[in-house]
């Protein structure tokens, strides 16, 4: 049974949420994914300087993480050599009770699951503002180190050939779990990409628990799914496809 606050059913289609972005630059079109189920608790947008996050003060994670990557940012990212100097922190601009906080992961079995990774930005400061808890997840460690990780690779290569859209984000389906509190646990993690004259859109879903598999969806699908019409102003038949996505590349 999903729940009541994130039910997703036709009749809602017609009542869509949506705000002005104050960062236009990361969606598709200029244009932000429009919110389609009811949703209670404030919803916060945060623009960073390469990618922008809606977070929600009612699951305490984000409800997605939005990038515009392509081949300048990937030279970038590749020239930037990985420590572990890096440390996650709250965002300021969350109040403090609406904000997850580094206790709630701490001896959790999740790890913080970036949303937004760290390896798609082109500076140490984007990197390390990749960071922030506003942009993570709690996260199954066989998922966050395992497959997701190789699909976050296979999504940098392809935007080596040209400019990527991507929104990644959780879904919360079925009964609800925490850690901490009150950040919810997702069942399942989804990376929604689009390279416009490509031929390259639809979305990674892979579970949150043990099983290493992944499967693809449409745009539609994924909309069904989360409640969220993530690319709202590509054409229907863009967004009905099932082509294929590329396959996840091992590190």
């Amino acid at each position: 049974v999903r729940n009541a606050w994130f039910l997703v059913v036709a009749a809602f289609f017609a009542d869509c949420v949506s705000a002005d972005t104050s960062c236009p630059q990361f969606y598709f079109s200029k244009k932000e994914p429009v919110i389609i189920a009811p949703l209670d608790g404030e919803m916060i947008e945060l623009c960073y300087e390469e990618y922008a996050v809606l977070y929600s003060s009612k699951t305490k994670t984000p409800l997605y993480s939005v990038e515009s990557l392509g081949p300048a940012q990937m030279r970038g990212a590749r020239a930037i050599v990985r420590d572990k100097s890096f440390e996650f922190y709250p965002d300021r601009n969350i109040a403090e009770y609406d904000s997850a906080q580094l206790a709630d992961y701490t001896h959790s079995g999740y790890d913080r699951g970036h949303m937004a990774p760290a390896g798609d930005f082109s500076t140490r400061e984007t990197q390390r503002q990749s960071f922030t808890l506003a942009n993570v997840v709690p996260q199954s460690p066989v998922i966050n180190r395992g497959i997701w990780a190789d699909i976050e690779t296979a999504v940098r290569a392809s935007a080596e050939d040209g400019n990527v859209y991507v929104v990644t984000g959780p879904l919360f389906i079925g009964a609800a779990r925490y850690i901490g509190a009150g950040v919810m646990i997702p069942c399942h993690i989804f990376k929604a990409i689009y390279a416009p004259g490509r031929q390259v859109v639809g979305a990674y879903i892979v579970g949150n628990g043990d099983d290493p598999t992944y499967y693809t969806v449409s745009i539609n699908q994924l909309t069904a799914l989360s409640g969220i019409d993530i690319f709202p102003t590509a054409p229907d038949a863009i967004k009905s496809a099932n082509m294929p996505l590329p396959s996840p590349v091992k590190r």
